[in-house]
């Protein structure tokens, strides 16, 4: 192009020599037909675009450096112009003759931008280059927030987008117990800022950052950790007969909570208490209500607050209410009566004991029995008995019922 421009210059000033040499002669041999003087006027050249007008920035960066060839040679200088937003050109600056590029320092992130550029000078203006299209560098994807759906199982995203002319990826970072970090990334179909992300599992720690992503670069949102604990398993109750409190037991599977909840309820009321306890406890004390249905269900909580999934629920039954107005009344030589008061909800069956001629035999009726006939008993003999409710389901008694003594008949 250089070689081409030489022969150019070149040809212009060989007409530019015949064109200022012409009156010369016209002086020395006048014509008639001539204006009086037979000026003949300078020669106009064209400018000639410029060409080859192109962006050289690097990707993500800012303000826009523009190039083109100059293929004029008698130019005063260079207008830029700018198309912003799909809007109309407008002239953003200008340059000096013989000028080859242009710094765009006006521009912001996200825009859409058309460049073009003519020369100008005394005969007018020359046609414009080819045009050339940019995107700027994205702004920052804002104020990224996960939140645990743990009821379906789901991670949700949100940011602020901030932009008009970018897409997003999310990038997942996902640690789970016994396995190294793995690292995805995961294309937001469209551009609306939100994504929701159902390939998550209890015990998993999961990490994500949201990048604007646009032919002129990228811009990362910032950091956001959901770890999504591990139901507790093996809930139990143990319990030591007569005693006062209860100690509700469970496994701890996760390794990233910071607090268990333990929620109780009594007899199919709903939940009634919410007791929170240290990360690495595995047990909790409760008081023991008499003759009450406990269910207990165990959730591990997160540095955020989210919940794990609960446990499986936890039926236990405390001892039953102790039968009260107990009586023995004896009807023959071979036969006592026995009744009581029936005072519990819970009990599965009511066990007597009996002592008496040199013997202890133990007796056991069904729930919500009131009276008992021994038989087979001999006659004028002292008989003692006790009886208590029992609940087979957690293996728990009531307390006994003071002795009642009778004497059989003497036939």
């Amino acid at each position: 192009m250089a070689r081409e421009k030489i022969i150019k210059v070149g040809a212009v000033l060989v007409l530019l020599i015949f064109a200022y040499s012409f009156p010369v002669q016209a002086a020395l041999a006048p014509d008639s037909s001539k204006k009086p003087g037979g000026i003949v006027p300078p020669l106009k050249i064209a400018l000639e675009a410029p060409s080859k007008l192109q962006i050289r920035n690097f990707p993500g960066t800012l303000p826009v450096d523009l190039e083109w060839l100059d293929n004029s040679i008698n130019e005063t200088g260079f207008t830029i112009e700018r198309s912003t937003n799909g809007g109309s050109y407008a002239v953003i600056g200008t340059v000096r003759a013989g000028a080859k590029s242009f710094t765009d320092s006006t521009v912001g992130k996200d825009m859409q931008l058309k460049y073009r550029v003519c020369a100008y000078g005394p005969t007018g203006k020359s046609a414009y280059s080819n045009e050339v299209e940019w995107i700027t560098v994205p702004n920052a994807p804002g104020n990224l927030t996960a939140q645990l759906r743990s009821s379906d199982k789901v991670v949700v995203l949100d940011w602020k987008g901030n932009n008009n002319y970018a897409t997003y990826k999310v990038t997942k970072t996902t640690v789970l117990t016994g396995t190294s970090s793995k690292l995805e990334s995961i294309d937001v179909h469209g551009s609306f800022p939100h994504y929701e992300d159902k390939n998550i599992t209890p015990g998993g720690t999961y990490t994500y950052q949201v990048t604007a992503v646009s032919p002129a670069g990228y811009a990362f949102s910032n950091k956001v950790t959901i770890a999504y604990s591990a139901a507790p398993s093996n809930v139990t109750v143990s319990y030591f007969p007569g005693a006062s409190t209860v100690t509700v037991k469970w496994k701890d599977n996760s390794p990233n909570e910071t607090k268990f909840r333990i929620e109780k309820a009594h007899s199919n009321q709903g939940i009634s208490q919410v007791t929170e306890v240290a990360a690495n406890t595995t047990q909790f004390e409760d008081q023991v209500w008499v003759d009450r249905l406990h269910m207990y269900r165990v959730a591990a909580v997160s540095a955020d607050g989210t919940l794990s999934p609960y446990s499986e629920v936890y039926y236990w039954y405390a001892p039953p209410q102790y039968p009260d107005g107990v009586k023995a009344v004896a009807l023959s030589g071979s036969e006592v009566k026995l009744s009581w008061n029936d005072r519990s909800t819970y009990e599965t069956s009511f066990k007597i004991t009996r002592k008496g001629d040199k013997m202890v035999v133990p007796i056991e009726v069904g729930a919500n029995t009131t009276t008992y006939i021994d038989k087979g008993l001999k006659p004028n003999t002292v008989y003692t008995y006790t009886i208590c409710a029992y609940n087979s389901t957690s293996n728990t008694y009531s307390e006994y019922y003071h002795e009642v003594t009778v004497t059989t008949l003497n036939p």
